[in-house]
This record gives C-alpha cells, sequence and structure tokens, in this order.
C-alpha cells in the first residue's frame, strides 16, 4: 500500500511549475531545497497568527500589530477562523 503524501498550495504550485524538481526536492530529497528569508518569515508568521487564533497565545513578530487586528475584526464580526483547513483537491 502507497502512502499518500500531504500536499499544500506550495507544493502543488511547485509540482505544476515544474514537475521533474518538485520530485528531487520534496519525494526523492536528492536535492536540497533553497529557502529565502522571506518564505521564512512568512511561515514564522502564519505559525504564531496559528497560535494566537487557536490559543490567544501572546507573540512577538514585526507584523504583529497587522496580524492582531485582522484575527480580531474577523472574530468582531462574527467570521469563522479556520488557521488550517483539510481541503480536497482531485
Amino acid at each position: 500500500m502507497s502512502h499518500i503524501l500531504p500536499y499544500s498550495y506550495s507544493s502543488l504550485t511547485s509540482f505544476e511549475t515544474c514537475p521533474k524538481k518538485h520530485y528531487e526536492e520534496r519525494i526523492a530529497k536528492s536535492v536540497v531545497r533553497e529557502e529565502f528569508q522571506q518564505a521564512t518569515d512568512g511561515i514564522t508568521a502564519h505559525k504564531m497568527a496559528e497560535d494566537y487564533i487557536n490559543e490567544s497565545k501572546p507573540f512577538e513578530h514585526k507584523y504583529k500589530v497587522q496580524i492582531i487586528k485582522v484575527v480580531d475584526e474577523l472574530k468582531a464580526v462574527g467570521a469563522p477562523i479556520f488557521p488550517e483547513a483539510k481541503l480536497c483537491v482531485t
């Protein structure tokens, strides 16, 4: 039985851009994936926002004010907020 890998939007985009590169970097791991500082910062900001949404966990980040403002505005109008949601792609 084969294992189904979880895919994110960025993984699917990577595959669409260049299937060979996607395979080598993310599946075979024969090539080290280049990480840019901006991407790393974005991942960190998203994780902090997720923790703030799920646990009201305080955090420090250069975009803290903007993140909290958006989350609190959505909460104030009763909008459902899902930091992570499972989706199906066929």
